[in-house]
């Protein structure tokens, strides 16, 4: 089985705004810039991949996601990009995070986004103890609940391992 690193690298994963150079944050950083603790696979991306990344591919990008849904009937999911820190803060995990309220139309705060899918649908990881680290695509067309949640992987580890380039 690939490396995360080497799967990303086999999909052309790279950098969304070049002239961004954040550095690695240290693991309490992390934590104290989100205000939550997340799971360790996780932070270990975040260390190796400090900028906002983009999969940089002629072809499509997608997850072969667990569950499926009107949108996605075969359980297969785009995915265009994936957030750490960026000075576009509309990509930037943290700023991203920050943005949320629990009061309005969006995503459950139990919930963290941590990518882009396609067409204002988002990736988001599990933040619930039981289930923490699960990843889902977001379909924007949900209200504010997790009826617009759709299970990719069990972690973000095999999250990755289930990208690959669309035939």
């Amino acid at each position: 089985m690939k490396s995360v690193i080497e799967t990303l690298q086999d999909l052309k994963y790279g950098k969304f705004i070049d002239s961004d150079n954040f550095t690695s944050l240290p693991e309490n950083e992390i934590i104290n810039q989100l205000g939550i603790t997340i799971p360790h696979e996780y932070r270990d991306f975040l260390k190796s991949y400090p900028n906002t990344g983009y999969f940089f591919t002629d072809e499509s990008v997608v997850c072969h996601g667990i569950s499926s849904y009107a949108g996605a009937p075969d359980s297969v999911y785009l995915i265009s990009s994936l957030f750490a820190q960026c000075s576009d803060s509309s990509v930037d995990l943290v700023a991203f995070r920050h943005s949320q309220d629990d009061t309005s139309e969006f995503i459950p705060l139990v919930f963290l986004v941590i990518g882009d899918g396609d067409g204002g649908n988002y990736i988001c990881m599990d933040l619930r103890p039981e289930t923490i680290g699960q990843i889902y695509f977001w379909a924007h067309d949900h209200q504010a609940d997790e009826s617009g949640m759709h299970l990719l992987a069990n972690s973000f580890n095999d999250f990755i391992a289930r990208l690959a380039i669309q035939q």
